[in-house]
């Protein structure tokens, strides 16, 4: 039985979860939308970026879910914190243990 959770390189982190607050900013902030109407497009309603992050979350949601269940099939005790960071950070996560449940 192996434990130890292998964590991303830093870039992954930065742009996980920098996008999924972006997307969130711009979905729920009136403030965030204008800006992006300013800098970027105004094409996209805002309610296309709420239904992004909602589908984003739940995609991570789904992740998290089959991370934990493949870790504990696996026999890795670290089942939790690989669910966890799966939750955050998506296929970034999931490409790792899919790799270490290989081993």
């Amino acid at each position: 039985m192996q434990g130890s959770v292998q964590r991303p390189h830093p870039g992954w982190w930065i742009a996980i979860i920098g996008g999924m607050s972006l997307t969130a900013w711009i979905a729920f902030s009136a403030t965030g939308y204008q800006l992006w109407c300013e800098w970027a497009t105004a094409s996209l309603p805002q309610g296309v970026f709420q239904w992004i992050f909602w589908l984003a979350s739940a995609v991570h949601l789904l992740e998290a879910a089959y991370a934990y269940h493949l870790a504990q099939r696996s026999g890795l005790r670290s089942a939790g914190a690989w669910s966890l960071q799966t939750l955050v950070l998506g296929y970034a996560s999931l490409h790792l243990l899919r790799q270490a449940a290989a081993r």
